[in-house]
């Protein structure tokens, strides 16, 4: 296993959880955290505690062959062992959604999870909530389906301000978008506010944010186009589209921007999530 190295200045006792939370490190910890004070001021000037999570990384403390770099406008620093870079297996959270993988561009294939899925069953094809949803009662007492589930709201209103981009670039498709409008705290037609969706994305089946994304170089400028086309399941909904385009005689190379079969969406089938990793208790 490998994992990430955390740097937090002027701590000098022994590290808690509720100390990463407090420094907005919540998500990349679960039940157990371990710590390695220091008093030198190299390389982050000053006196602290290099900390991490002792399931992932086995020698927690500061070394000269570990790779660190300041997090902007946060009070830590985040490090890696060059050798020992964290990958997707390193990072999986235990509960992980079903999606596509998506090579990134550290040559790894990453599980972005589908919210919106496209099925093609039974004669028909439609749009389907891909994500947990409530189990709620109607006026009459009969079990019916609710709202998402808390957990994953951020990523249901997320593929559906996608779909939202997406359908306005191909009016083919903006039949089905679903009726439903949502405000994201990201602005999709921008590289940075693309980035950082797709970012909240990956977060859902890995502990990570964009500063270790960054640090681990995962994303290039086509990244966020192909995390956030997995999220609404668009390569599944071209291979059905070139399918039908196929069997009415259509042509297979489109024009009005939608991808063909093998586009610069992710290729590779919905597939069910790795085995939950082993939790050890605090």
């Amino acid at each position: 296993m490998a994992g990430f190295l955390y740097y937090l200045p002027e701590l000098d006792r022994s590290i808690k959880i509720d100390d990463a939370r407090a420094a907005g490190l919540g998500y990349a910890f679960a039940r157990r955290i371990c710590g390695n004070t220091f008093h030198t001021t190299e390389p982050f000037g000053g006196p602290g505690v290099v900390f991490a999570d002792p399931d992932r990384v086995a020698k927690i403390g500061f070394y000269k062959e570990q790779t660190w770099r300041p997090v902007p406008g946060k009070p830590y620093w985040i490090g890696f062992y060059p050798e020992r870079r964290p990958g997707p297996a390193d990072l999986a959270r235990p509960k992980m959604l079903d999606g596509h993988f998506v090579r990134l561009a550290d040559g790894n294939d990453w599980l972005v999870p589908v919210a919106r899925g496209w099925h093609d069953e039974d004669g028909g094809a439609g749009w389907y909530h891909a994500v947990p949803r409530t189990a709620d009662l109607d006026d009459a007492g009969n079990w019916i389906q609710g709202d998402v589930v808390a957990e994953y709201r951020e990523l249901w209103d997320l593929a559906t301000a996608w779909w939202d981009v997406k359908a306005a670039a191909a009016d083919a498709v903006a039949d089905d978008a679903g009726g439903e409008r949502v405000a994201v705290p990201w602005s999709l037609n921008t590289l940075a506010g693309s980035l950082d969706a797709a970012v909240a994305a990956l977060a859902v089946n890995y502990r990570l944010s964009k500063f270790e994304v960054a640090a681990l170089g995962l994303f290039d400028t086509s990244s966020p186009q192909r995390i956030l086309d997995a999220v609404v399941d668009w390569p599944t909904f071209a291979r059905w589209l070139e399918k039908k385009t196929a069997a009415t005689g259509g042509p297979t190379s489109r024009a009005d921007g939608l991808p063909t079969a093998d586009g610069s969406a992710a290729a590779t089938p919905a597939i069910a999530p790795p085995s939950p990793t082993s939790q050890c208790s605090s």
